[in-house]
């Protein structure tokens, strides 16, 4: 496209708001997530109602610890579904619904269809950050392949299939509620 003085100049196209929105909402639900367990699980703890603590002697421990729950919350780790993957299994569903809610509340007036989308666009953020600390794991523990047929499962299922649906769940609850009160029927 030329300009005034005749000069072309190249644009970048850009992305969709509702897809960067996905993004940051993804990486904040991974975050949000890790921290609630954390929390969750040292009140327990410190409540007496288990054993568990969280890892925070070295940030790579955390990283470990974090991976160890969304296998284990998948049914791809050894180790039985005990106390913190039960928590982490229930920050992580509200987490993701609560973020699906406000994604789809940003932005232009939604249709429940729009509101969906929009909510499901979470998988967009939640993946490459679970993808990046799975990496980081198998780039420092030997016993952990980087993509073998487990990752994959995991990051299909845990990755994507979780923020999809429960931030989809999240973007409907708010596209439904958003409507006027004569055109909820289905």
């Amino acid at each position: 496209m030329a300009d005034w003085t005749g000069q072309y100049t190249r644009t970048l196209p850009h992305p969709p708001r509702s897809l960067v929105r996905g993004l940051s909402a993804g990486a904040k639900a991974y975050f949000l997530a890790l921290f609630g367990t954390a929390v969750a699980v040292e009140v327990g703890a410190a409540a007496g109602l288990h054993g568990a603590s969280v890892p925070l002697l070295a940030p790579f421990l955390l990283v470990f610890w974090v991976y160890g729950l969304h296998a284990s919350l998948g049914g791809y780790a050894a180790g039985s579904l005990g106390s913190p993957t039960v928590i982490f299994g229930a920050v992580l569903v509200c987490t993701l619904v609560v973020l699906g809610y406000v994604t789809a509340g940003k932005g232009e007036p939604a249709t429940v269809v729009s509101a969906v989308a929009r909510g499901m666009s979470l998988a967009v953020g939640y993946l490459p950050v679970l993808v990046l600390s799975h990496v980081l794991v198998a780039a420092t523990v030997p016993s952990v392949s980087p993509f073998d047929a487990v990752a994959i499962r995991l990051f299909v299922d845990v990755g994507a299939l979780y923020p999809v649906v429960f931030g989809g769940l999240g973007g409907f609850l708010y596209g439904w509620w958003s409507l006027p009160a004569g055109s909820k029927g289905l």
